[in-house]
């Protein structure tokens, strides 16, 4: 298994990194230190990369909930779109997440992913899962904290201060976890999707590692200090 830094070494050789911005909660970080080679907005997102001060290289979505400012500015811009209708199977961010697999984009970053409604945050994460479980890492980025969802593969974490490290299941099951560098560690372990065993882990060494040998799993490194 690579890690992760070499993985994210063989992405940035191919087309870099993708940055999809939703329509969720707005978040306070620096977007222009994310490092995107191309940048995705999903219909309100339009309205969260003005914020952000990002100009997106394509709109995608049925556009129902962006601000009729930023709606207009996209048409006269000539700014790239792909409208689709209200009524389909596929949610913004899932759309956004199959153009950029299609473009060979395996690195994928989404802000505003969380937030609102609590269903669309859980089907950012089911469609984070979808991503890699088509060979993506995807980083899913909040206030005080990052989620990090990948499936077959090892990934290293580089320790933050005062944070809470833990490991989840998106899979029915996940084999051969192993997780190193953290007080409680998992040595070929099966994790299933039922049971937190996972959370609220610690770092003990300045990189944590984390491995599946089969299924998807997510990680959330959170701010000790964003915890209410």
């Amino acid at each position: 298994m690579e890690s992760m830094k070499v993985m994210i070494e063989k992405i940035k050789e191919e087309n870099g990194i993708c940055l999809i911005v939703t329509g969720g909660k707005f978040v306070d970080v620096d977007a222009d230190a994310l490092g995107a080679d191309y940048i995705i907005a999903c219909d309100r997102g339009l309205d969260n990369a003005d914020k952000y001060g990002l100009i997106p290289d394509l709109a995608v979505g049925d556009f129902d909930s962006v601000s009729k400012d930023n709606l207009i500015k996209m048409e006269e811009s000539g700014l790239k779109n792909m409208r689709y209708p209200k009524e389909k199977d596929d949610t913004d961010t899932m759309i956004a997440i199959k153009q950029a697999l299609d473009m060979g984009f395996f690195n994928i970053k989404i802000l505003c992913a969380f937030g609102g409604r609590t269903d669309h945050t859980f089907a950012n994460i089911q469609a984070a899962r979808y991503a890699a479980e088509r060979g993506a890492v995807v980083e899913l980025i909040d206030e005080g904290s990052k989620t990090t969802v990948f499936a077959n593969v090892k990934i290293e974490f580089e320790r933050q201060k005062e944070c809470f490290f833990s490991v989840f299941s998106l899979s029915d099951k996940s084999e051969g976890v192993s997780i190193k560098g953290t007080k409680y560690e998992l040595e070929e372990y099966e994790l299933t999707g039922d049971f937190p065993l996972g959370v609220s882990n610690e770092f003990v060494q300045e990189k944590a590692a984390v491995s599946v040998r089969k299924g998807c799993l997510m990680v959330v490194i959170a701010d000790v200090l964003s915890v209410v």
